[in-house]
């Protein structure tokens, strides 16, 4: 709400920029710190509980549409596949009425898959785990090579060291699993659902553009740098998929045209 009193007329005529700047930086900095606690300390089903329909949050609460999404976010990602849970394309529709540009057209399907993943749903560090795990393999090792041990180090404490990397190995290959796993999901996912991503209708071609970097990939990209790197990945897997009525052409060519 603070933020979106930021830029205002009078702010800019009397050349407060560099001050509202600052103050959109804290309160964005503020919220994402805000989300992260509760992302890290809620149940994905408390939290679903507790969260206002997205429609509250921005008729009601005045909060804007792409920040309401920001703070769902893990009510969106637990409720795939579980009863009882937030829907995003039960108020796609409403949403982008709410949100204040001029669109021609829309497109609530490709608005709802864009808006309900995260980086981890389509993209897996494969070579980052790679390297830990590598490492831990090897610390592991060391630890049964006597040779190369301090001579002062204790059976004892090389045997609690050895069960810590083991379990520190363990947890890493679970979570990579558990990645790939969820990566197949989605993509799977998004293969069988890419013909209705995007409907063909008369001015599709031009129109999906416009309306897929304003309502999502520009909103999104500053929100922090996971998600300007999710923005990135997703144009890259839609173009992979091969979506019938996207053009990334025109897409990259608006974006460069933007800046």
């Amino acid at each position: 709400q603070i933020t979106g009193c930021l830029f205002t007329k009078e702010a800019l005529a009397n050349e407060r920029v560099k001050f509202s700047s600052w103050l959109h930086r804290q309160c964005q900095h503020t919220l994402l710190i805000f989300v992260d606690f509760l992302w890290r300390r809620m149940p994905g089903a408390e939290y679903t509980k507790k969260m206002p329909s997205p429609l509250d949050m921005v008729q009601k609460l005045q909060i804007e549409p792409t920040l309401a999404l920001l703070m769902m976010r893990p009510a969106l990602r637990w409720s795939e596949g579980n009863a009882g849970s937030i829907d995003l394309a039960k108020y796609a529709n409403e949403m982008l009425t709410a949100t204040p540009q001029n669109l021609k057209s829309t497109f609530p399907a490709l608005y709802s898959c864009f808006w309900s993943l995260t980086l981890n749903d389509i993209y897996v560090p494969e070579a980052c785990y790679a390297g830990q795990i590598d490492r831990l393999k090897k610390a592991i090792a060391d630890l049964e090579n006597s040779d190369r041990l301090d001579p002062k180090a204790k059976d004892k404490d090389i045997k609690k060291w050895k069960e810590n990397l083991t379990l520190d190995l363990d947890k890493m290959e679970k979570e990579q699993k558990w990645l790939k796993d969820n990566r197949k999901r989605t993509l799977d996912r998004i293969e069988k659902d890419k013909n209705s991503l995007v409907l063909a209708s008369k001015g599709t071609v031009k129109a999906m553009p416009q309306f897929f970097l304003q309502t999502c990939v520009f909103p999104r990209c500053v929100q922090s740098p996971e998600d300007a790197v999710y923005c990135a990945k997703f144009i890259k897997l839609l173009h992979s998929k091969k979506t019938p009525n996207l053009s990334t052409i025109l897409i990259y060519n608006m974006i460069i045209g933007s800046f």
